[in-house]
């Protein structure tokens, strides 16, 4: 063979497959991402066109998570990969899987906002627009933990995600208290109730993509807990 062996142009060739698995997941979330920001953005402005489109938009990540996960399935079965590569596989294709699900939130986010865009909300949403934004920046920052392969910093994003648990559990009450007082919110409310289960689902989703970098570096979902139980602390 002319340039090189047999073996260095077969590691070569998957490489390069491995570089494109790493670019599709980049590229399947940075349109989720986009696709959360604007279904919040329908629902804050209670825009009904953008919300439509928003849905409109799930068939795209769709087609990606199936391309994601036809490469990555390929490069199992014939490559047969060990170690390092055959975690960085397989936590790409568990990171598609949340960022499929995050989608699906995206698109059930832009329904509530299409369900309530032609009535006045009963209160403002200053809650729901902060747990908005601890969602998108979690989503953002697991994304880059996953670009970084940081996992110092993916542990660092993992934990913001008690800010939205904490934050879900205040809105939630909030909004069962208005319902218990004023029965003519109890539709509105309800849906608001949703939106903010949506949040909490999708944080979490977050957070498992910091676990998969963390995976994929280092063998385990959640390495930081030896460190902590040596430290005497208990396993997060």
């Amino acid at each position: 063979m002319i340039g090189g062996s047999p073996v260095a142009s077969i590691r070569t060739g998957f490489a390069g497959q491995l570089a494109e698995l790493h670019s599709l997941v980049q590229e399947m979330g940075a349109f989720v991402s986009q696709m959360l920001d604007d279904s919040i953005q329908a629902l804050l402005t209670q825009d009904a066109s953008l919300a439509e489109d928003v849905r409109e938009r799930d068939n795209v990540a769709d087609e990606l998570d199936e391309r994601i996960e036809t490469l990555a399935t390929r490069l199992l079965a014939l490559q047969q990969p060990m170690a390092g590569d055959l975690r960085a596989i397989t936590a790409s294709l568990k990171i598609v899987t949340d960022l499929e699900r995050i989608a699906d939130y995206a698109v059930a986010i832009a329904r509530v906002a299409a369900s309530l865009a032609g009535e006045p909300y009963f209160k403002p949403l200053e809650d729901t627009t902060r747990m908005a934004d601890l969602v998108k920046e979690i989503v953002r920052q697991s994304l880059e933990a996953f670009d970084r392969n940081d996992v110092a910093f993916a542990k660092q994003v993992r934990d913001s995600d008690k800010a939205i648990d904490q934050l879900w559990s205040k809105l939630e009450a909030e909004l069962i208290d208005w319902m218990k007082r004023e029965p003519r919110v109890v539709e509105q409310a309800t849906r608001l109730v949703l939106v903010a289960r949506y949040f909490e689902r999708i944080g979490d989703h977050a957070k498992n993509i910091t676990e998969r970098v963390a995976f994929r570096e280092t063998g385990h979902r959640k390495p930081w807990r030896f460190k902590e139980a040596a430290n005497g602390g208990g396993a997060a």
